[in-house]
C-alpha cells in the first residue's frame, strides 16, 4: 500500500492526532516554522504543565520520534532524529542535508 492509504488507516489517525496534540501540549499550538518537537510516547493528552522550547532543545538523541513544521504544508508532520551533535543541532528525516540548531528547535 501507498503512504496515503496507510496514514487513512484509523489506527494511525488515532495514533498521528494523538501525536500533534501531545506536541502541541509540550510547546504550544504553532511552536514556529522549522521546529522539532518531541512525540511522546503517552497515548492520551494529558493536562499538566507545558515544557518550555528552550528546555527540550538539544535534548534529542538518536532515533527519537518528532514532528516538524512544514511551511508548504502548513502543518505538523512526522519525523525521526537521525543525526545529533555535540552541539545539540540535529538533523530529521524531513530535512536530511540540514542541521536544525538549538535555536531552531
Amino acid at each position: 500500500p501507498g503512504t496515503g492509504d496507510i496514514l487513512d488507516r484509523a489506527q494511525i489517525k488515532v495514533v498521528v492526532e494523538n501525536m500533534v496534540e501531545e506536541a502541541e501540549d509540550a510547546i504550544g499550538p504553532g511552536g514556529g516554522p522549522g521546529s522539532a518537537a518531541p512525540s511522546p510516547s503517552a497515548s492520551s493528552r494529558s493536562g499538566g504543565g507545558r515544557a518550555s522550547q528552550d528546555s527540550l532543545a538539544g535534548a534529542y538523541k538518536k532515533g527519537d520520534p518528532v514532528e516538524y513544521y512544514s511551511t508548504s504544508h502548513k502543518d505538523w508532520l512526522p519525523a525521526m532524529v537521525v543525526n545529533v551533535d555535540a552541539g545539540g543541532r540535529i538533523i530529521i528525516s524531513m530535512k536530511p542535508n540540514t542541521w536544525i540548531s538549538r535555536e531552531e528547535q
